[in-house]
């Protein structure tokens, strides 16, 4: 709310799961006392299941199109079918290098990687190959030191360079779509144009050689394009690509236009001290694809150029860049920037950036100190110069702890003119608690002139193995953990999660998906008079979905009784015992006292002195409830049977007068 203006939004997204898929279903209702849209506006519908197997996927209904570095994604409403790795965080889907050697008697093969062990392992007489090391990136260079039985040692150093731009010979990506070209997206729930047919693909040919191919066709609408990616040894990355694109009869631009060639180049090279981006792409005037086909798009960039570098100097890295755009008009925008940041110590970190703008002739620069006082409490202090305007900022802010919480957020700015004009204070306050069932936060921001006021509320609502939960917003993969106990501490990856509910229940909302996470119980924080099968799991979650972690939480109902012979002489200290119910062996201790740590509705036990004699006795847990100092006879075979368990003389039955 800010000057007399209100407006109220709701965003939802409802998602149903199994095991054929998510369907999903996002949109905004929105409320205001403006003349601005209200109601429902849908955003996306569709239904996606993954093959973790093939590391393929389907979706059908709203999705983006697969894209390349040098082609534009659009959206659409239809089907997709695509390759996806990330359903496979196992696989290493870019070239790794292999260091291969020969070994004359048995020998130990460590490998360095930039002066870091990365792997060992013994090796037998003859060739070997060293692979499945830990993932890198960029120019490196490995030492592969080989040590025979004698200690004598072999150290070969090779340079390497690797790039996950590749793909590993033999892997292919891709993404095929059919559907309709969505029109209005946010505008619009429903808006949606010509057919549309598209396709991209990727191919690793060897180690450093990958080829890239687009496609696109629709009425009025043909784009063919290739391109590639080469590594040339140890000195980078080199791409290109090449498309020939005609979109006709849609977009008053390009109606008249037989069409045009797109082009773009580049270069990259990384290594742990620094590295360096080249990329330029140009456009043809009558060149049209998908994203501008129709006749509500936005023109595209017609040349588009950009460098990069950074510099690491000790523990501050140096970063500096160059950006060249040219729009479809002809406006030009060239932007120069560089940025130096280092640590101050060990909880201060201090930064510095500039950049200027050539055809405004505008110098930005800014400097910021950061202090970490506790793992959740930062301060921040800076200034700023635009032009000529200065400005100078504080704040303080507490995050949220993994587990929920609250979290706030102070801060103040003032800035003025060198001219020495008036200055202007900003300020801004806000604060958030996030509990079991949701996240609420609120909130001011604003000048003397005006100030907006603003709160809202987020969490799910959902329903799993017969229970219904409300909880904090799932965005991707959940977890909904149980324990069978109320009360119950859980970690996730080593964080508190938050502890049970009454059921036993505790959902962990924002799960990376397919990764597997480790769930677990902290032994410490449990009573003493409960059993725990597994104190953790490690579990993996699909997009979208949700998966049951079952760690019991057991509670013991212990018992202690006397055990006796049929003359009713206690049974000798380190007799044996076997609990058959429990399948739990136990001892007794001296006086014929014995300890069970799970007692059940009827209880059988099976004794053997020392002497090798065998007994059994047979109790239930109303007798023990019913005395506080249970004696049971423990019978040979052929004994009499009753009876079996007796209180201890002068000992009161339980509802006797």
């Amino acid at each position: 709310r800010t000057e007399g203006l209100e407006t109220a939004t709701l965003w939802s997204e409802q998602r149903w799961f199994g095991a054929h898929g998510v369907l999903s279903n996002t949109g905004i209702v929105r409320h205001s006392n403006s003349d601005s849209a209200q109601g429902y506006l849908r955003y996306d519908t569709a239904w996606s299941d993954t093959d973790t197997a093939n590391a393929t996927g389907w979706t059908v209904g709203d999705h983006i199109t697969g894209a390349l570095a040098w082609t534009t994604p659009v959206r659409l409403g239809g089907v997709q079918w695509s390759r996806n790795f990330a359903a496979r965080p196992d696989l290493v889907t870019y070239p790794m290098p292999q260091f291969a050697g020969q070994a004359a008697v048995p020998s130990a093969v460590e490998v360095f990687v930039n002066g870091f062990r990365a792997g060992r392992q013994q090796v037998q007489p003859g060739p070997f190959t060293l692979g499945d090391l830990p993932a890198v990136s960029g120019a490196g260079t490995a030492s592969v030191v080989t040590t025979d039985a004698l200690g004598r040692q072999v150290v070969t150093t090779v340079p390497f360079y690797v790039s996950s731009q590749l793909l590993r010979p033999g892997l292919t990506d891709y993404a095929l779509s059919i559907g309709a070209l969505r029109r209005g997206y946010g505008l619009r729930s429903f808006g949606y144009g010509t057919p549309l047919a598209t396709g991209v693909a990727r191919r690793g040919l060897s180690d450093a050689v990958t080829v890239e191919a687009q496609a696109q066709a629709g009425r009025g609408l043909a784009v063919l394009g290739a391109g590639g990616l080469l590594r040339w040894g140890t000195m980078g990355v080199f791409n290109a690509s090449l498309s020939h694109g005609r979109a006709t009869g849609h977009n008053d631009l390009t109606a008249d236009r037989p069409g045009g060639w797109q082009w773009s180049a580049g270069y990259q090279y990384l290594t742990p001290r620094g590295g360096i981006t080249l990329l330029e792409t140009r456009r043809g005037a009558g060149f049209g694809d998908a994203a501008n086909h129709a006749a509500d798009a936005l023109q595209p960039t017609q040349r588009a150029r950009q460098i990069n570098a950074s510099l690491v100097r000790g523990v501050g890295s140096l970063a500096a860049g160059w950006v060249d755009l040219r729009g479809a008009g002809m406006q030009r925008s060239r932007v120069a920037y560089a940025s130096y940041s280092t640590p101050l110590g060990r909880d201060a970190f201090f930064s510095l950036t500039a950049g200027r703008t050539v055809e405004t002739g505008e110098t930005q620069v800014r400097a910021q100190l950061t202090y970490l006082l506790d793992p959740l409490l930062t301060a921040q202090a800076g200034l700023a110069r635009l032009g000529r305007t200065a400005q100078g900022e504080v704040g303080l802010q507490r995050s949220l702890a993994s587990d929920g919480g609250v979290g706030w957020h102070l801060g103040h700015t003032r800035s003025g003119s060198t001219g020495g004009s008036v200055g202007r204070n900003y300020r801004l306050a806000s604060a958030q608690y996030q509990g079991r069932y949701g996240l609420v936060q609120g909130g001011l921001f604003g000048s003397s002139a005006g100030t907006t006021h603003w709160a809202g509320a987020s969490g799910s609502i959902g329903l799993m193995d017969g229970y219904a939960f409300a909880a904090n917003r799932v965005t991707d993969g959940f977890a909904l953990v149980s324990t069978e106990t109320p009360g119950v501490p859980i970690t996730f990856n080593h964080q508190p999660a938050g502890t049970t509910d009454a059921r036993g229940y505790l959902l962990v909302p924002n799960v990376p998906a397919y990764y597997p996470a480790r769930y677990a119980i902290d032994p410490l924080s449990l009573p003493v008079d409960v059993h725990t099968p597994s104190l953790e799991r490690r579990v993996a979650v699909a997009r979208g979905r949700g998966t049951l972690v079952h760690l019991p939480v057991l509670r013991q109902r212990t018992a202690t009784l006397t055990l006796v012979d049929e003359a009713g002489t206690p049974l000798p200290p380190g007799s044996s015992v076997l609990h058959e119910q429990g399948q739990v062996p136990t001892v007794v201790g001296w006086d014929g006292v014995v300890y069970l740590t799970a007692l059940q509705p009827q209880n059988t036990l099976q004794a053997r002195t020392p002497d090798g004699s065998a007994c059994s006795a047979a109790f239930s847990e109303a007798e023990h409830a019913a005395s506080s100092d249970l004696r049971v006879v423990c019978r040979t075979a052929g004994s009499p049977t009753e009876p079996a368990a007796r209180p201890a003389d002068g000992a009161a039955r339980k509802g006797a007068p």
